[in-house]
């Protein structure tokens, strides 16, 4: 049978300083459900899921951002690897650039040695520049078909 707790006005937990508090379904595998939303303020957020789904079609990193742009440079996904390397899609503010390679923004060294997209379609935006794709780089780099 369930029970309920109703209180007229907020509501507050406080435990000692650097102290847990623990919502535990038992053995079996319940649900902790929160109607209304929910903030969490501290530095990190760690969800240790098997799967992660967002109802949201857009997720928004970096928020909160006061400067004009990225004030810390770089912001984006790092996928972890375990013993290897990181790996990251990350926006570059200062060369206004999207960045696919090993590493991360965290640290900004990125190893583009083994970096590749695999992809279908480049598709350039031909209202504006007709269509032209420019490749960009220094040296004598060679482009291969």
């Amino acid at each position: 049978m369930a029970q309920f707790l109703q209180v007229n006005g907020d509501y507050g937990i406080k435990t000692v300083a650097g102290g847990d508090i623990r919502l535990d379904t038992g053995p079996q595998i319940g649900n902790v459900r929160v109607t209304g939303n929910l903030i969490v303020e501290g530095d990190t957020l760690t969800v240790e899921a098997e799967n992660l789904n967002v109802n949201d079609n857009t997720i928004v990193l970096n928020f909160g951002e006061t400067g004009a742009g990225v004030s810390l440079r770089y912001a984006g996904i790092q996928i972890d690897r375990g013993t290897l390397d990181p790996v990251s899609i990350s926006y570059d503010e200062n060369d206004d650039t999207f960045i696919f390679a090993q590493g991360s923004g965290d640290s900004g060294v990125f190893n583009y040695s083994s970096s590749a997209i695999r992809t279908r379609y480049i598709r350039t935006n031909a209202d504006t520049d007709g269509g032209d794709l420019t490749l960009v780089g220094t040296g004598t780099g060679v482009v291969k078909v």
